[in-house]
């Protein structure tokens, strides 16, 4: 019997928001269907819609029925799907705590000299790498680059701590070939450069959580468009994981006040060195060019 680390019900988003995870990699078990494990990641992804409707509502949009989502309140601990609900509404009225709540937890690490908190940090590091490899499918990974070397246009977005990578990356990549663009630049709208892709672009996006809105948005309208979209994200949970052909996951875990951004660098530079092999003498003619 595997050991139930999750207090029921969950006392917060973030404790509702890690039961998925822990059901995936097998630490903890639920009589949960498929079809309710589904729902309840899109309740997750999607807060805003299970505060504001009633059961009914939501069941039509989850496709799935007003019992269901009872039995399932009740199986997370809640006393009928009300109680539920009322976490979801708290969620959203909160003001974020991400950033502070990662200081307090440094504030409270110790009093470890400089070199002994660089050393840890590194750890951390080299273990979120270790985790983006486990979790990383072959099968994902060679369709990523496909989409790279094969999209007619590729535009890249990320938003705050995000567009660091999103610049190095859409820098990278025009390197080995052309029409690559860095959204957001040159005091172009976003949404006006997402309403001129086509069904060969390709939409790179980046974003952990906290997932910020315009992010999530870009993914919405890019599958509107019908291009290709792939996810550089931290979980399956991921917002961006709903809309994206192919997503791949990055640890962020650190002892740095945000999110650490290692990983992400790493499976970055990676994608960029197998998309140039796949380029084969176009890229090599391209980067001669430059």
């Amino acid at each position: 019997m595997k050991i139930d680390k999750t207090a029921f019900p969950p006392r917060s988003f973030a404790d509702l928001r890690r039961l998925p995870v822990l059901l995936q990699r097998g630490e903890l078990e639920l009589p949960m269907g498929k079809q309710t494990f589904r729902a309840l990641c899109r309740m997750i992804d999607e807060p805003q819609t299970v505060a504001m409707n009633n059961i009914s509502t939501l069941g039509e949009a989850l496709e799935i029925s007003p019992p269901s989502l009872t039995r399932l309140s009740k199986l997370l601990g809640f006393s009928g799907f009300p109680a539920m609900q009322q976490l979801f509404k708290r969620h959203l009225s909160e003001p974020s705590e991400f950033y502070s709540a990662q200081a307090r937890r440094l504030h409270g690490a110790g009093n470890a000299d400089g070199a002994e908190l660089l050393k840890s940090m590194a750890l951390e590091a080299g273990a979120n790498i270790d985790r983006s490899l486990e979790q990383l499918d072959p099968g994902d990974l060679g369709a990523a680059v496909d989409m790279l070397a094969k999209g007619l246009r590729v535009q890249v977005f990320g938003y705050r701590q995000s567009s660091s990578l999103a610049s190095g990356f859409s820098y990278g990549l025009s390197m080995i070939r052309n029409q690559v663009q860095l959204l957001g630049s040159y005091g172009q709208g976003l949404s006006i450069a997402l309403s001129q892709m086509r069904e060969r672009d390709v939409l790179v996006l980046f974003s952990s959580s906290p997932y910020s809105r315009e992010t999530v948005l870009a993914g919405r309208l890019a599958k509107k468009r019908r291009s290709r979209l792939l996810a550089i994200t931290d979980s399956y949970l991921s917002p961006l994981a709903q809309w994206a052909d192919v997503s791949l996951m990055v640890p962020t875990l650190s002892q740095f006040y945000s999110n650490s951004l290692c990983a992400a660098t790493f499976l970055t530079e990676g994608l960029l060195t197998l998309t140039a092999k796949r380029l084969g003498d176009r890229a090599i003619e391209a980067l001669q060019e430059r």
